[in-house]
Formats: structure tokens, C-alpha cells, sequence
């Protein structure tokens, strides 16, 4: 039996008739986004932003080693305990300590030990005492920070279990087969409506060094920013301001049944589930397994040549929300 799409599911082709805001006289809601720019309902497609893909690593969609949280159905944006932060901000502490820092104590190493040799200090027994005191720091520093790597690289998420200290929440859910964003706190659904009901906001905020930093929200329109979907925390605050602009155009494409889901790795193993997809990728001809297959040089090429394709792709297109008329009644 073939699928049938809900009446909530995300059609751009046929967008049901929305009204105006209810709380555009809302004070406090109009402080929050006073800074913040309105980015409209569009059919642009084929737009993945380049720090998207940078996080999306060959390997592990090749091997199968990491589970994506986008398939047919739906994407799912987690958020962890405290701990869980912790935990990968050691790791990339203990991967600077041993990327740059472990080569230049080395290499400072040698340096000094030489120098000293030269002015005959080497032979002094407090100075050999002092560098086997060194030695034993830096084996224990390094040594240390290796350990930790293997664990945190390797071990933490072998057969997909997590460490045992780490907890992790759903924070919410886009599903593109109902059309539908489920909001949740501490995996408890607080708040659901259908995606067409939520307007995306972009806003700019300097940083301390006159830097600006970029948040891209999702807030329904009818409820307000109670309840919102932090979009843009998936290619982080500090990318360039474009690729909010395509962040969203992808996010529109993945809910939108009438258009094939965006094209990248992370979920190509998925796209021969979804019917329109699937369409789509039988018309053209396209590989199911076109990133999947690719060298780390090939897909780092066809990332650079997707990006450079995508500048001649407007950011935002025409408008194509259905507004009620100011005279007509208000209906959530």
C-alpha cells in the first residue's frame, strides 16, 4: 500500500493559508527579536552549508560507525548532561596537548638540553635530577592525555553504547513524513505543531572583540518564542552569515514532500525509503551510494565543488507563504 502523507506534512506546492501572527502586540516577544531578521518560506534547494558538511565525516558513514539522526522519517537533535559537555571538551583539550603541544615541548626540549650541554651544565647532578623530574611530568601529562584519547576516539562508543556517565535528551524532532516539530525537555514532548507554523528568525549578536556571532531560531507563530528550535546551533554561532540563509533552505527542502531530501552523506542510506526521494533519484539516475563510494579526496573535492556551484544560488527566494486577508477572522 503506497504511503499517504498526513494533512500536517509540509507541502510547498500546497501550503494551506496562514494568519497573521497572534502576538505580533506581544512587548516582550518584540524585544527578543527586535535584533532579528525574518527569513521567508521558499523552494530553493540543493543549498547545504559548507560547515555542515564539515562535520560530517567520510569514514564514519562508510563504516557504518556512527548512527546519523537524519533518515526518512525525521531528524532528531539531541543535547547531553553537563557531563556529557565535559566529556568533549577534554577531548578536544587532549587532542591540542597532543597535536602541537607534545612536539613543541619535545622540540624545546632538545633545544635547551643542547644549549646547557654546550655551557658544560649538563654534567651537574641537580640538573640531571631536574630534567628526570621533567621527563616523568611530561610522560605522565602526555601519557595521560593519549589514554584519554583512545577512550574518548575509540573506546566510549564501541557498539554504540555511551559512557556511563553521560545522558543524553532529545531536544526536538522534525519529522518529514508528518510535517510536524516536536519540542522536548528531558525527552518529555512539551510542545508540537506543524513546521509551517514556524517562522525562522536570524540575529546577530558582537562578541567582545567586535566579532559577530549569528543565532537562527525556529519560533511558532502563534505561540511565541515560549517555544522555539534553535536551528542554527547545527553549524554553530560563528559560520559566515550566508550559510544561515542556506541552513534554512535545506531545512525546508528535508520537510517538503514534494521535493527529494538534500543531498549529503549523512542520509544517503535512507533516501530509497522516502517515496519521493526515491522518484527522484530513479529519474536521474543517481548512485545510491554516490557519497558512500567516494576516496576522502573525492568528497572533499565535490564538497568544494558544491560550494562553489551554490554562490550562484540566490540565499532567499520568493515568499511563498498563503497569507489570510487583514479583514479576514484570526484562526490558530
Amino acid at each position: 500500500m503506497k504511503f499517504q502523507y498526513p494533512d500536517t506534512a509540509y507541502n510547498s506546492n500546497d501550503m494551506p493559508v496562514q494568519s497573521a501572527s497572534k502576538w505580533d502586540n506581544s512587548l516582550l516577544d518584540k524585544f527578543k527579536l527586535s535584533n532579528a531578521t525574518l527569513l521567508h518560506f521558499n523552494e530553493l534547494s540543493n543549498q547545504i552549508p559548507r560547515t555542515f558538511s564539515n562535520k560530517c565525516e567520510l569514514d564514519d558513514y562508510q563504516d557504518n560507525t556512527i548512527e546519523t539522526p537524519w533518515d526518512e522519517k525525521l531528524f532528531t537533535k539531541g543535547q547531553g548532561n553537563i557531563w556529557f559537555r565535559f566529556f568533549f571538551l577534554i577531548g578536544a583539550f587532549t587532542e591540542i596537548f597532543l597535536t602541537f603541544l607534545l612536539p613543541i615541548t619535545f622540540i624545546a626540549y632538545i633545544v635547551v638540553h643542547f644549549a646547557l650541554y654546550e655551557e658544560g651544565i649538563y654534567d651537574d647532578s641537580s640538573y640531571i635530577s631536574d630534567v628526570i623530574l621533567s621527563l616523568k611530568f611530561c610522560f605522565y601529562f602526555f601519557g595521560l592525555s593519549a589514554l584519554y584519547q583512545l577512550y574518548y576516539r575509540k573506546l566510549a562508543f564501541i557498539n554504540g553504547n555511551v559512557p556511563f556517565f553521560i545522558k543524553l535528551y532529545r531536544e526536538y524532532e522534525l519529522c518529514r513524513q508528518t510535517g510536524m516539530v516536536h519540542i522536548y525537555k528531558k525527552n518529555k514532548e512539551v510542545f508540537s505543531a506543524p513546521f509551517y507554523e514556524f517562522d525562522c528568525y536570524l540575529a546577530s549578536n558582537p562578541g567582545n572583540y567586535g566579532e559577530l556571532f549569528y543565532t537562527m531560531q525556529l519560533v511558532h507563530r502563534y505561540k511565541g518564542t515560549k517555544h522555539t528550535v534553535d536551528l542554527g546551533a547545527l553549524i554553530g554561532n560563528s559560520a559566515p552569515p550566508e550559510e544561515y540563509y542556506q541552513l534554512w533552505n535545506m531545512m525546508q527542502q528535508y520537510m517538503d514532500i514534494s521535493r527529494p531530501m538534500p543531498d549529503n552523506i549523512m542520509s544517503e542510506a535512507y533516501r530509497h525509503l522516502d517515496p519521493t526521494t526515491a522518484a527522484y533519484d530513479k529519474k536521474t539516475g543517481r548512485d545510491s551510494h554516490f557519497w558512500r563510494n567516494m576516496t576522502q579526496e573525492e568528497y572533499e573535492a565535490e564538497l568544494e565543488r558544491r560550494e562553489e556551484a551554490q554562490k550562484s544560488i540566490p540565499l532567499e527566494g520568493e515568499d511563498i507563504m498563503r497569507w489570510k486577508k487583514p479583514d479576514q477572522p484570526f484562526v490558530a
